[in-house]
């Protein structure tokens, strides 16, 4: 049973009225003891056919009235508790009736209201679900990505925009064709196991992107990065794939690595930093080379290398440029960590974004130490064959003079002699110009002697022929050769060793040619009045020191210097005042030298010179006893 709801209840309430006139002559007319107020029941009833649970209550209403009103009415008859009870359960039945066709309408109404707003509900989620797959299937379509999906019998069934461009099939080409279709041969065969564990329902979905090889349209085979899940629809699976082109990517990584690489195997140094100078990243070859951990040095300052010997200004001149936004290039002295300085090639680039804002610096620092240790060294030796150049040109100067001067005596008085100027030879005059001949070859003799001594000495091409020698028997035979040009300076030339003192072991001629050429500068450049002593001395270590002192003229600091230097001479020029080839003290340190001996001097401008020369203990011989 049931109604239908928004029908007019007029019509209803015109028969409601029919049945309880009805009921009511028929209750008026049978005895009280027949008649009762059970048949008002059925006006009752009629409610189920009104359209709301009210109405019912409102016919039980009247059919309570009718029933008082019908026990009024009726003829006489029956026993009246019997008659009252009759009444009574009519109204209960009544009321009872009406309470049960009420609660039925309502739960009706309930009923058809809850089944209203689920039709309304599933309306509404099949609109939700046909724009949400719409949209799916929008976004699918305009997806890049290749979005495959595959039935239990693995062949396509569902096949994307981005797919028939990955691929180059249409829809109609491919879609139902097996997915193998898409795979290069060698991995059909596992495909077809990773493909049954998935539908088997072991594995449901991919987690990590993997990369794979496809193979198009055109046969040939290119790298996707391949995601792939399996669902159900009812009691079918499938499997959605989603494959990304990756050649590009691939092309980038390549050459990212190939970048990366050189930058990680360059033989400089290379670091990376930030806009504050942070460094980021460095290269092996900056560990190799600092001595740095990674750890000492990413999130440092680049100063950790920083020698302190480069000017400030330098660094300055770098953040001027870089603040810029320009490359800088120069020279750095960098610090190793354990102390060492090198020297570095630097350049130091910006690195720029897209927007070209400067995000990093690019450091490379090429070690450059051997490269300025040449120039160094060309430096010196470019200074030294200065100095070379110009001892030649005072060694000309002063052999022009004193190659000259003897030579223009040997050739004019042998000239002399040989035209006999004076008469036939015999004359006392030829026999003066003989001495100055042979004084005049003795000297030339003795300055080739010198050149060539010198150069023996560089080219280690001396020997010494060593004996035990007496050391004030050398210096007397020394002073007493050099006595005559003292006497004529009137210079005093005087021995302070005794006859007692070791003996050294030595080359007494080369000794001798030492001595010399001492006593000689000394005597030269002493002025008239003048003293020159020899001393010696023993340490206690059993070393020997001998040493020749004058009152002489000095020299300073930068004299002393030249003096010490081949062909130098502090009184140079063709009108000198004293004559000399510049080797005398040259030749002597290298024969010093060559004895292993040591030499020094001492020297003051005005007070005048003390020259030692020190013989090791393993020279010096003490008397027996």
């Amino acid at each position: 049973m049931g109604f239908v709801t928004g029908k007019s209840p007029v019509p209803m309430t015109a028969a409601a009225v029919v049945v309880a006139a009805s009921i009511f002559l028929v209750d008026a007319v049978l005895p009280l003891g027949v008649a009762g107020g059970v048949p008002y029941v059925a006006l009752v009833l009629m409610g189920v056919w009104f359209p709301r649970a009210g109405h019912t209550y409102v016919l039980a209403a009247a059919g309570s009235v009718l029933t008082v009103a019908g026990y009024f009415a009726s003829p006489e008859g029956g026993t009246f508790w019997v008659v009252m009870t009759n009444r009574a359960l009519a109204l209960f039945a009544i009321w009872i009736t009406a309470f049960l066709i009420a609660s039925r309408k309502r739960f009706e109404n309930q009923l058809l209201l809850a089944r209203a707003t689920l039709e309304d509900e599933v309306a509404k989620r099949v609109d939700q679900l046909m724009a949400s797959e719409t949209r799916f299937r929008a976004v699918t379509q305009s997806a890049q990505d290749a979005i495959i999906t595959v039935d239990r019998a693995g062949r396509i069934v569902q096949w994307n925009h981005g797919a028939q461009s990955l691929f180059g099939y249409d829809d109609a080409d491919i879609v139902g064709k097996p997915v193998t279709t898409l795979i290069p041969e060698r991995y059909r065969d596992a495909h077809a196991a990773g493909f049954e564990r998935v539908m088997a329902g072991g594995e449901r979905r991919l987690l990590a992107p993997v990369e794979v090889e496809a193979v198009g349209g055109d046969g040939v085979e290119f790298p996707v990065e391949l995601t792939i899940s399996a669902w159900n629809s009812g009691d079918q699976r499938y499997v959605s794939s989603i494959m990304r082109d990756i050649r590009e990517r691939r092309r980038a990584e390549a050459e990212l690595h190939k970048l990366s690489q050189t930058v990680e195997q360059n033989p400089n140094l290379i670091f990376i930093t930030d806009t504050n100078g942070v460094i980021e990243y460095a290269n092996d070859m900056f560990y190799e080379i600092t001595g740095y951990s990674p750890e000492e040095v990413i999130g440092k300052n680049p100063g950790i290398i920083k020698s302190g010997r480069t000017p400030v200004s330098v660094y300055e001149s770098l953040w001027t440029t870089l603040l810029a936004g320009e490359v800088w290039n120069g020279e750095l002295e960098d610090r190793c960590k354990d102390g060492r300085i090198f020297w570095a090639s630097a350049t130091i680039t910006p690195i720029r974004s897209k927007d070209g804002v400067v995000t990093h610096y690019f450091a490379s620092h090429t070690d450059i130490t051997v490269r300025k240790d040449a120039e160094r060294m060309m430096r010196d030796a470019t200074a030294q064959a200065t100095i070379a150049n110009r001892a030649k040109t005072d060694l000309l100067a002063n052999m022009s003079h004193e190659l000259r001067t003897p030579l223009n005596a040997i050739i004019g008085f042998s000239s002399t002699i040989k035209e006999e100027v004076f008469g036939p030879i015999g004359h006392a005059k030829y026999t003066e110009y003989l001495d100055d001949i042979h004084n005049s070859g003795q000297h030339l003799l003795n300055l080739i002697n010198d050149i060539l001594d010198v150069s023996a000495i560089e080219a280690g091409a001396v020997t010494l022929n060593e004996t035990e020698i007496d050391v004030p028997g050398v210096v007397d035979a020394s002073i007493r050769i050099v006595h005559h040009r003292a006497v004529k300076g009137q210079v005093a030339v005087a021995s302070r060793l005794n006859g007692g003192m070791p003996r050294v072991i030595a080359d007494e001629r080369r000794l001798k040619q030492i001595l010399l050429n001492l006593l000689s500068n000394a005597v030269k450049f002493t002025p008239e009045g003048g003293t020159v002593t020899v001393d010696a001395a023993v340490a206690d270590d059993g070393a020997l020191s001998l040493s020749i002192a004058d009152t002489g003229i000095g020299m300073d600091a930068g004299e002393l210097e030249k003096a010490l230097s081949k062909f130098g001479q502090v009184d140079s020029g063709l009108d000198r005042k004293h004559e000399g080839t510049g080797l005398g003290l040259p030749l002597t340190i290298g024969l010093v030298e060559r004895h292993g001996c040591t030499f020094g001097i001492e020297s003051e401008k005005g007070r005048g010179t003390r020259v030692t020369i020190t013989f090791p203990k393993d020279r010096v011989v003490r008397p027996a006893g």
